[in-house]
């Protein structure tokens, strides 16, 4: 086994583990994972808001399976054509792109640029997210 091999089994269970810590906060009785992060930005979020971000929650899961999917027929391919790149763009696109529709769901209490976003996310780590819902 090569070291790229092993850096992929690395990645792979981490692309893993968040597509089954998403897939699984969708469960009944359980607040999903994108919930829990717009309640930490904006407080207590109503009916509407909460069939938002359970659909974002949805979307997450989907991007990451797929994701997830992909990486590992690549790594039992023997062509690895699967561009680098793919993954991080994918995953960068969809949290700009909810960044910029989020306020057509969400009521906004505290505006922020995309800069304040994606440091409010990065500053509220997973695992205090995960035991929110908890």
């Amino acid at each position: 086994m090569h070291l790229s091999d092993v850096l992929s089994l690395i990645f792979l269970s981490g692309l893993g583990g968040m597509t089954l810590v998403f897939g699984l906060s969708l469960r009944s009785g359980q607040k999903p994972i994108i919930t829990r992060y717009a309640e930490s930005m904006d407080g207590v979020l109503n009916y509407a808001e909460n069939q938002y971000t359970r659909k974002v929650t949805w979307l997450w899961v989907g991007l990451l399976g797929a994701l997830f999917a992909l990486n590992v027929l690549m790594l039992f391919s023997p062509d690895r054509t699967l561009p680098v790149w793919l993954t991080p763009i994918s995953l960068a696109v969809l949290l700009v792109g909810e960044y910029w529709v989020r306020p057509y769901f969400i009521t906004i209490r505290q505006p922020r640029t995309l800069t304040g976003f994606l440091w409010q996310i990065i500053r509220t780590p997973l695992p205090r997210i995960i035991r929110k819902g908890r």
